[in-house]
């Protein structure tokens, strides 16, 4: 496990001088089995370790956290005092922030909030030298490339997310809102969603289900459908 980027710089500058794989891990919450392919001479960076959550800024609605710290620790945080990341994905009680951002991660609210890489304003990461790399957090450029772009998705490629500023938004509950609704067929919910999507409408989930999930999830009234 590593407790700091500087940590990850040497490590890293070791690795690479000695040609090393690494392979970058926070939460352990992704499904895809990255953790299988790992081949000879390879090391699996722990970053949980790196769990700190380094400043919560209402004035710039920021909040900047280490790789390590979980997705729902940062979020319960946030609604201690009034604010929410946005971002809840299946993965929520297991995944960290590092992870979440290397993997180009998706949540349920994302048709108001959108994914991760609309949420994340800057970042640190170190580069396979041990090269320690900052983008600022600032919420738009104007001039060349977006590198957060390149960083963001990387899966560990790249480099390893140290460090992450995300959005924040207030948190509302008492607007919310579910409903749900039994139709004939997939079909008619597509062009049901289709329709609420064209005409304007951002309601913060949208979601279709099957008759099997919609029988697991809603075994009140799916009935089957």
């Amino acid at each position: 496990k590593l407790g700091s980027t500087e940590q990850v710089s040497r490590v890293l500058n070791f690795m690479n001088a000695h040609k090393i794989n690494g392979v970058p891990r926070t939460g352990a919450s992704a499904t895809e089995g990255g953790l299988e392919t790992v081949v000879e001479n390879s090391v699996v960076l722990d970053g949980s370790a790196m769990n700190q959550i380094i400043n919560i800024d209402i004035e710039n609605m920021q909040a900047t956290a280490q790789c390590g710290v979980p997705l729902e620790v940062l979020e319960n945080a946030l609604r201690e005092k009034g604010y929410t990341t946005g971002h809840s994905p299946q993965s929520k009680p297991l995944a960290q922030m590092g992870g979440l951002v290397a993997t180009r991660s998706i949540g349920q609210f994302s048709t108001l909030y959108g994914a991760i890489e609309d949420m994340v304003v800057g970042l640190e990461a170190v580069l396979a030298d041990g090269t320690v790399t900052r983008i600022k957090n600032v919420p738009r450029r104007a001039a060349g490339p977006d590198i957060r772009h390149i960083i963001i998705g990387n899966e560990g490629a790249l480099c390893y997310i140290t460090e992450v500023t995300v959005k924040i938004f207030k948190f509302t509950p008492e607007n919310n809102l579910f409903y749900g609704y039994i139709l004939e067929d997939m079909k008619t919910g597509f062009n049901i969603l289709r329709e609420i999507m064209v005409e304007g409408y951002r309601p913060s989930i949208a979601r279709l289900y099957d008759a099997e999930d919609g029988t697991q999830h809603f075994t009140h009234f799916a009935d089957g459908k």
